[in-house]
Formats: C-alpha cells, structure tokens, sequence
C-alpha cells in the first residue's frame, strides 16, 4: 500500500472517529471564488484520473502515401474532364498537394523523385482552378450588376414590365456568380440574387399599385386645403385603400413603404378605414384588387453621418468591386441605356425608384419623393442610405432623417435593427454586436436601456433591466452550464440579496457583492446539507451554523469556508463537544458531552 493511500485512510478513520465533522469538507464543499464571479464547489481530494487511450494507428509509409496520392489525381483528372465544379476540382487537387508532400518527406530516391514530380503539378493545376473560377466570377458580378443598374434606369421610367425583365436576367447572372465564386464572394452572390429576385417580382407586380397609391397621396394633399371635411375623409380612405392593394402585392422594402403610408393616412385621418375605390382609375390605369389590412409600422430618415452604436466599433477597410467587360448586349452607360427610349421627366415631389448620390457622397437607393418647401433638397420614402465609408442604413426616411424602422450596417459586422427617432436609433430594437452578443429590447442612442434580452457570444443569457449596455437592476442571468442568478444588478456586477442555483446543484440565497456571496446567506447544498449564516468572498466566514442531513449540527464560528474560533458540535446521537475550532477540526481546548441514557 503506498503512502498517498494510506494517508487518505487515516483521514476516513479520523472522520469517523469524531463523530462527523470531517464531512464538512468531503460531503459537502462549499463554493470558492474564481476569476468570472460565481462558480460551483472546490475539486474533492482523492479524485480518479482517466487516463485516454494510447492511439495504435500505424504511422503512413511512402508506399501507402503515393498509392492515395495516385488515386486522388486519378479522382481529379475524372473531375477536370467531366466539368465538375471548380470547388470539387479544387478539394482534389488540395488533397493530393497534401499527399504527395508527406510522400515527399518520408521516401527516397526514385520514389522521392517521383512524388516531387507529381506535386509539382498538382500545385500548378491547382493555381490554374483558382485563376480560371476567379476570372468567371468577376465576369458574372460585373455583368449582374450592370443589369440591375439598367433595370433600376427602367424601373425609373415606369416600364415595368421592362424592368422585372432585366431583374430577372440579373438574377440568372448573380446565380452563375455564385456557382463560379468561393467565400465573402459566393456568399455576396447569393444575397444579390435574392435581392434580384424580389426586385423583378416588385417591379412586376408592385410596382405599379405603389405608383397609382403615389399619385393619389399627392393630389390629396396638393388638394387637401379645398376640400370639405367628409371629401378629405373620402380621399384619406382611397389613398388608404390604395396603398393596402400595394400591400398585398409588394416585398421587402416598398412593403414596409406601402405599410408606413397606410398607417400614416390611418392616423391622420384618425377615424376607422372602409374600403373606398376611386371614382375613376387613376391617369386610366386599371385598379388592383384590395389587400389585406395594415398593420402599424413607424417611418425613417436620412442621416450626415453613421451612427456610434457601440462604445468603440471597429471599421474595416472597403473590399474593391471585381472588374469585368461588359457583354455586348448590354448598354454599356446610362446614357447609351437612356437612348434605347426617350426618358420620361417626372415631377420630384412624387415618390419613385431613384438610385442617385446626394450630399457629402451619400448614396439614396429605393422609392422616395424629393419634400416640398424644404430649404435644402430632402428625400422622403423607404430604402437604402449607403455612407461613403461602406456603411448601409436599410429603412424609412422622413425629411432626410432615419425615422420609423429601419436596420444600420457597420462594416465591423456590428448591426442595428429597429426604431428610429429623428436619426437616432431609440425604442425597440435589435442589436447584434461585433463580438457576437445578441440583444433584443429597449435601446437608447444605440445601447440597452430598459428591458431587454441579451445573448453573449459565450452561450449565457441575461434578461432583465440594463443600463448603459450593461445589467443594472433587476434581472436573471443563466451560464451556459446551468447556473443561474436571479436579483439586483449594479453596473453589470450582481449586487445586493439574490438568489444563485450552482451548476452542481447548490443553492444560495442572501447577499451579494461584485457576483460573489458576501454577507449574510444560506446555502442548500445538493447533498441536501444546509449552512447558514455570514459569508466572505463566497465562503462561510464569520458565526453560522451547518446541518448535516444524518442530523449532526456544526453552530459556532468560520473562516474561509471552515469551522475556526468557538463552536458546538452536536451528534444525531445527543452527544455534543464544545470548544475551540482550527482548521476544520476540534483542538484540546473543548469538552466532550455524553448523551443522558434513558
């Protein structure tokens, strides 16, 4: 028997010998402070260590290697020839530069020769898959967007059925991108072909009802201070009615735009909508059938500058447009795209499909309307702000301000969704930050404020009251391996008398300071055992009592999480010992008391 296990049977035999108060230490640990606040009980003396198993894999020989390394090429010489993927090409080939390398290193002579022979070429081979996918994706990019920048023209001009027909094309173009591209590239690929897709349905079928809701918006309120009152209340329900057509044909953006309209004539009205047709189709154009209802939805504006939603965002440099000729198909300029029918000269007052750079290099893309009797020229409507720097604002704009509900994009992948007030992001939203943490509820100028949820990069949640971005107040904070705290909160620490459940199954309530128990507590150990009383640093520390579950009972004083300084200790039994305490065990200063026989 060796000493380190002798040594533990000697302490088993001493605990049993006093009776139980060695237990405090092994059947019940209490919690210890680490770094991070609350954490579960100290590591128990004596533990088993799990040794893993010895990997008996036979290491790879050069004739094993090369033999791989000979039917991978075989694979990707079937590949090149049936015109597979280049991103299956390029796997096969990665494979086999990885082979013939280790071949490299462990044969010999002829065999060494041999496999720096054939890595050599499936290096080449393989810079060629990347020179060859790389110049098809550029190709396809650039003539995507040179469609959708003609399509936009079109749509411009109320040619609608034009314009989903260059969407469509565009489409088709960003799905090929996609398949010829890898990486940020596929991924900015597929987003534009499902932007292309949206576009050429709105510009079939929801375009037109926004442009007759348009018109009648603006002859009601050119005409608005002529009309009797049940005449402005006839119209408001037309407009209305039109824009919940417009509703029920739209996606994305001009949905949010035809909802905002809606609302907005609702509110202004302020009395409940009926449906209410036109006497007349407007300018002759047929009417479309009536939608669903509204539903409430705020507007938005167009700011001089980004947002600082975050105490720090981190900008990341501007990724270069690939280049590529244009097909010969395709107008290869604005003005060449304008030639192929005379431009129609639209009143700017009237919402449209613009895509233009205003002041200070900021681009406007969506449906707007230039605002009447503004000093300086300002843009109403729903769409797309896109900041010099990369930054992308996505929502309502009022009087050149973000107002409503719109969504703000830094180039740090940090990103804003939600409500907007006079150009600052205030009220219910959503925010996603940089390093991964998730928050969802109420903000003030772009940090938790109020009530809300909030899920950390790590896996922990916290719902509760925050304030300055941080938990402050009343809240429940659970890690992501099961603890849990429940209370007040101070500046993101919790503070104060709460309620902690440990991953190990331990239960504390009492006070609290910086996320450690501290002051007065108990604490319900899963075992079932209880301590209670005064706490230092998530240790009992100072006078306190703790009860076994066979009934033996510890009352005196603590410190650091063990029995030190005057105690009684009473045995289920009816035998106690009185005296002074060191370490977690009784000195020489103390009485034994026997139990009365009956």
């Amino acid at each position: 028997m060796n000493a380190a296990l002798m040594r533990v049977l000697v302490w088993a035999a001493a605990g049993v010998c006093l009776g139980g108060p060695a237990r405090a230490q092994t059947d019940a640990p209490v919690p210890a402070r680490q770094a991070g606040g609350l954490t579960g009980s100290v590591p128990m003396a004596g533990e088993v260590v799990v040794t893993p198993p010895v990997d008996r894999t036979p290491a790879p020989t050069c004739e094993s290697l090369t033999d791989r390394a000979m039917s991978v090429d075989l694979a990707a010489a079937n590949a090149q020839a049936q015109r597979t993927a280049a991103s299956e090409q390029a796997r096969l080939l990665d494979q086999s530069t990885s082979l013939w390398r280790q071949a490299e290193a462990i044969c010999t002579g002829r065999a060494r020769e041999r496999a720096q022979r054939n890595l050599a070429d499936s290096e080449k081979a393989r810079a060629a898959v990347s020179t060859s996918s790389a110049e098809g994706c550029q190709a396809s990019q650039k003539d995507a967007a040179t469609l959708e920048e003609l399509a936009r023209l079109v749509l411009g001009e109320r040619r609608f059925a034009e314009a989903a027909g260059l969407f469509r094309r565009a489409e088709s173009q960003w799905d090929l991108a996609a398949e010829r591209c890898a990486g940020p590239l596929q991924q900015q690929a597929v987003q534009r072909r499902e932007s292309a897709q949206a576009d050429a349905y709105n510009a079939e079928h929801c375009s037109p009802r926004l442009q007759v809701a348009m018109e009648q918006t603006q002859r009601l309120r050119a005409a608005a201070s002529g009309l009797s009152a049940p005449e402005r209340q006839s119209e408001s329900m037309v407009a209305e009615t039109l824009w919940r057509d417009a509703m029920a044909q739209c996606k994305g953006a001009p949905l949010d735009l035809a909802r905002n309209q809606a609302q907005a004539q609702a509110q202004e009205r302020g009395t409940p909508w009926v449906p209410t047709r036109p006497a007349a189709p407007a300018q002759g154009r047929p009417v479309p059938p009536a939608g669903a209802p509204a539903a409430a939805l705020p507007a938005a504006a167009l700011p001089a500058s980004s947002p600082n939603l975050s105490a720090n965002p981190v900008a990341a440099p501007a990724t270069p447009m690939p280049t590529a000729p244009i097909p010969d198909n395709v107008p290869k300029s604005r003005a060449e795209a304008g030639a192929l029918r005379p431009r129609v000269v639209q009143d700017p007052s009237v919402p449209r499909q613009i895509d233009l750079v205003v002041g200070g290099g900021v681009r406007l893309v969506g449906v707007f309307a230039a605002d009447a009797g503004s000093g300086a020229t300002t843009y109403t409507g729903q769409g797309k702000i896109i900041f010099p720097n990369g930054e992308v604002y996505e929502g309502a704009v009022v009087r050149g301000t973000r107002h409503g509900v719109g969504e703000f994009n830094w180039l740090n992948g940090q990103r804003y969704r939600g409500d907007w007030v006079n150009d600052r992001p205030v009220g219910q939203g959503h925010l996603r930050f940089a390093n991964g943490n998730i928050f969802e509820g109420a903000v003030l100028d772009g940090q938790p404020e109020g009530q809300g949820r909030m899920i950390y990069a790590s896996g922990d949640v916290y719902k509760g009251d925050m304030h300055n971005g941080e938990p402050n107040g009343r809240g429940e904070y659970i890690w992501i391996n099961g603890q849990r705290y429940d209370g007040p909160w101070v500046q993101g620490k919790a503070s104060g008398k709460g309620a902690v459940t440990f991953a190990n199954g331990n239960h504390f309530e009492g006070d609290l300071v910086e996320s450690v128990p501290h002051g007065s507590g108990r604490m319900r150990y899963a075992s079932g055992e209880v301590f209670e009383g005064g706490f230092a640093n998530g240790l009992p520390d100072g006078d306190g009592s703790y009860q076994w579950k066979n009934g033996d009972r510890y009352v005196g004083q603590w410190k650091a999480g063990t029995k030190d300084g005057r105690g009684t200790l009473y045995w289920a039994n009816g035998d106690k010992w009185e005296g002074v305490f060191r370490a977690d065990a009784p000195t020489e200063q103390g009485t034994l008391t026997r139990a009365k026989k009956p």
